[in-house]
């Protein structure tokens, strides 16, 4: 959303809200808008059928002044005498929604439908997702994609490059060519181009393979499969005795090496015996 400041030069690629742009400095063919000067001649003659308008009331809208803003790509949804007070339209796959006057010059923010419109307005700026896949996506799990009304063909770019594309209508369309492992990138085609709407991911996680701990049942297909969980008996451990006994060893070698063994007084034995 852009509040009364300009546009960086080049425009952002997104969806965009314009409030009470800033007048143009020069016109070129490829800018965005035009504004070239002010008007007071704001009461609404003319309310378009529009989602954006869905109950919101705009009779009891008062706006001081509005900029004159022109859009060739943009269609006036509220059209006061002096202008166009509302314009939405889209331009190269993006859509714009503009209100060329200065919320503080306007009484529309104290206005029960100002929620409303900035609601119908952030709903149609941002529809959501096309398509909802689950967490772990695993390889042959199809997909739906629900299109809008204006898209021609869906073309989605699976992990190898190849495009998979199926023209688009009011029916959901289903993707099955899940079968490889990846990123998905799914792409949305009507009158202006093609527009990204998102991607999905293929992989083998499975929740299941975490659960390495015995089971009383397997699941097998809709089956249920009885297991008998039992004890492996292995042959009796010595290593505990072996290793008691090492060290009962390395105390003994300890205790000789540090006491010492008392050796017999030969020069006694030796006097005793030369008395005899």
């Amino acid at each position: 959303m852009f509040d009364s400041v300009p546009l960086p030069d080049p425009p952002p690629d997104a969806d965009m809200l314009l409030i009470n742009p800033p007048r143009s400095a020069a016109s070129s063919e490829d800018a965005l808008l035009t504004v070239t000067g002010t008007f007071s001649d704001t009461v609404a003659v003319r309310l378009a059928d529009s989602p954006l308008l869905q109950f919101v009331d705009w009779r009891n809208v008062n706006i001081r002044e509005a900029k004159n803003v022109t859009a060739p790509w943009a269609e006036t949804l509220v059209q006061g005498e002096g202008g166009p007070l509302l314009l939405a339209g889209e331009r190269n796959g993006r859509r714009l929604a503009i209100l060329p006057f200065s919320l503080n010059d306007s009484d529309l923010p104290l206005q029960i439908a100002f929620p409303i419109l900035m609601a119908n307005i952030t709903d149609w700026l941002n529809p959501g997702r096309v398509f909802d896949t689950p967490t772990g996506l695993q390889p042959g799990d199809p997909v739906t994609i629900v299109p809008g009304a204006s898209t021609t063909a869906v073309l989605i770019t699976k992990p190898d490059g190849i495009t998979w594309t199926a023209d688009a209508g009011a029916e959901p369309v289903f993707f099955t060519e899940t079968g490889q492992l990846g990123l998905y990138q799914v792409t949305l085609r009507d009158d202006n181009g093609d527009r990204p709407a998102g991607s999905f991911a293929v992989n083998l996680f499975n929740p299941a393979e975490s659960h390495i701990a015995p089971q009383e049942s397997v699941q097998v297909g809709q089956a249920s499969v009885d297991t008998a969980v039992a004890e492996n008996i292995g042959q009796r451990e010595l290593w505990p005795w072996l290793a008691a006994a090492a060290l009962l060893i390395l105390l003994a070698e300890w205790w000789v090496h540090f006491r010492g063994v008392r050796r017999p007084n030969l020069n006694l034995f030796e006097r005793l015996n030369g008395s005899k």
